[in-house]
């Protein structure tokens, strides 16, 4: 059953599926709209369900829909991985998106996919007069991403009051459009009042909002689709309210703080770089050496070490 929040009244409706047919079927419930989903899924479902929100394929999944072999030459294989990534960093992992080979096809689908979300799952959620200002939002945000998000700044832009552009905020964040990546401090209270960092659940829908699907070597984002393509998978790999971003008041930075479940600290810098050595820069440096951590990685194109700071290629990470 797709897009349940549509119905007037699905926990009454799921509620009665169940109890009278629980022993001959199972069933599987979507929903895009999660601010729908949770006013209209009351708690007589207790119990009855179970939720998770699905996610596009990450990198490793791209690959395996890909068929790709990692037994190869491995000339062959470095070359076929640069492609590949790139046509994730570009197009994102969208499954049909993902299994369709012509770029042409891949644009309209995506290009379809933010025309279906602006017209029909957020339309009836806003005032009919304000959907050019929603979609303006989407597309300063879609150019901001993997910057600290500036409400005041958004609301100078667009013309927006601060109660409006909260509003809007909220319904990108729990329609999983945009992912506000919070900044990690031990202290909770502090770190609810710092600024987030702006992210898309896909990278293929990011470019389609800024009609820009330029080769990766003719375009000045691609740190930041590298940056968001990372942050996709370790969403997964850690609980995702356990991935957040570091900055100090000196602007030394590392792109990502993840806590485990056992309380252990693992940091993350992406870097769409191919090194012949490893580098660092003096901040991370810096940083490294005052932080507990368990591990510290560099994500990069190619280079493969082992160390203190571990160098990793995407695509091992990935795997």
């Amino acid at each position: 059953l797709d897009e349940i929040q549509l119905h007037s009244r699905p926990s009454n409706f799921l509620k009665f599926l169940y109890d009278e047919h629980k022993a001959s079927i199972k069933l599987f419930v979507s929903g895009s709209a999660n601010l729908d989903i949770k006013a209209k899924l009351q708690d007589s479902l207790v119990g009855r369900k179970k939720s998770f929100n699905l996610a596009p394929f990450n990198f490793h999944e791209f690959l395996q829909a890909k068929k790709f072999k990692p037994d190869v030459n491995p000339v062959s294989r470095q070359k076929y991985l640069r492609l590949l990534l790139e046509e994730y960093l570009l197009y994102g992992g969208l499954p049909k998106v993902v299994l369709e080979n012509d770029p042409e096809m891949k644009r309209e689908l995506l290009n379809e996919y933010t025309s279906t979300y602006i017209n029909k799952d957020i339309r009836h959620m806003i005032a009919e007069n304000n959907v050019i200002t929603f979609n303006n939002l989407l597309i300063f945000l879609a150019k901001s991403m993997g910057s600290l998000k500036n409400n005041a700044a958004i609301s100078r832009e667009l013309g927006l009051n601060h109660i409006t552009l909260s509003r809007y905020l909220d319904l990108l964040r729990y329609t999983f459009v945009i992912d506000f990546l919070r900044p990690y401090f031990t202290n909770e209270i502090t770190r609810l009042k710092k600024s987030e960092k702006v992210y898309f659940f896909d990278n293929g829908v990011r470019n389609s909002l800024l009609s820009n699907f330029a080769d990766t070597s003719r375009r000045g984002d691609v740190g930041a689709l590298f940056e968001n393509a990372i942050l996709l998978h370790l969403k997964q790999k850690y609980l995702p309210e356990s991935v957040f971003f570091l900055r100090t008041v000196s602007n030394n930075e590392i792109d990502f703080v993840c806590k485990t479940q056992t309380g252990s600290i693992d940091l993350y810098e992406a870097k769409y770089s191919a090194f012949k050595r490893p580098q660092m820069t003096k901040g991370f440096k810096e940083l490294v050496k005052t932080l507990s951590f368990d591990k510290a990685c560099i994500i990069n194109k190619n280079l493969n070490t082992e160390g203190a700071v571990r160098f990793i290629p995407f695509d091992k990470f990935a795997g």
